[in-house]
């Protein structure tokens, strides 16, 4: 298991983003990890957060998001400690 945490929150407009949709923890090595939720981005603010707890990135990997079918975030994410990508109204 890889130690990352990955959250989906959503905030209304100039809010802190309280609201968990999805809270992972560990995720299966050397396997796509694949998280579904559904969202109203014509209406709400989502924040997607990804955050590498040995803050040396995800060897190997990648993370990518989809709306609908078209991808908003593509990142390779080799080094760091957190990603984030905002979406909807925001």
């Amino acid at each position: 298991m890889v130690k990352i945490n990955s959250m989906l929150s959503y905030a209304k407009k100039k809010k802190k983003f309280k609201k968990k949709i999805i809270v992972v923890k560990t995720f299966e090595n050397s396997k796509i990890n694949t998280f579904l939720a559904c969202v109203k981005t014509e209406s709400k603010c989502y924040k997607m957060k990804i955050t590498d707890k040995g803050k040396n990135g995800i060897q190997q990997g990648f993370v990518k998001m989809y709306l609908d079918d078209t991808k908003i975030y593509d990142n390779k994410f080799k080094r760091g400690k957190q990603r984030n990508k905002k979406f909807g109204q925001c």
